[in-house]
């Protein structure tokens, strides 16, 4: 099989969770596997401090690449400057490149408020199976002080499925 057949078979194939590339230099042609590693993301939202109103809030979390469905809220911490909310969620990331969306909203009647700008994330941020992260951010509401925001990250590996393997025994 010449070559360039192969490698018309070969360059851009999408395998799960890697993308295989090929150069050719000169006579030669090589192969470039590109791993795509789908990781866990742990967030834990803990509080936020000397925000600028007392509020009923709750913060939302949400990866881009999913749905509106798929958007993973605390409780409301009901009229505080100061929500302490301690609660934990975890994301499949399939992409490095996905982004980790966090907003917090006072809870309204008929729509809920945003109280500060979106914090955006790339997956990437986070090392696979390195520590903790702990953030302590100053966040702003239309470019104005709006308190201090803290949470948490930290990202694992997914583990592969399990496969059962068959085995055959001769026995004498």
């Amino acid at each position: 099989m010449g070559s360039h057949l192969i490698l018309s078979l070969i360059q851009g194939q999408k395998f799960q969770n890697c993308l295989i590339k090929t150069q050719i230099l000169g006579q030669r042609f090589f192969f470039l596997i590109i791993f795509k590693m789908s990781c866990s993301l742990h967030v834990k939202i803990i509080e936020a401090k000397k925000l600028i109103k007392k509020s009923d809030l709750f913060v939302s979390l949400q990866l881009k690449s999913q749905g509106n469905n798929e958007i993973k809220k605390t409780l409301v911490i009901v009229d505080t400057k100061n929500p302490k909310w301690n609660q934990e969620f975890d994301f499949i990331a399939s992409d490095p490149n996905d982004i980790l969306r966090i907003n917090m909203y006072e809870e309204g009647i008929d729509h809920d408020i945003k109280v500060m700008d979106e914090l955006k994330f790339p997956v990437s941020t986070w090392e696979v199976g390195g520590p903790i992260d702990h953030q302590e951010l100053s966040i702003k509401h239309k470019k104005k002080k709006a308190g201090k925001f803290i949470f948490e990250v930290q990202s694992f590996p997914l583990e592969p499925p399990k496969r059962q393997r068959r085995c055959k025994i001769k026995i004498n």
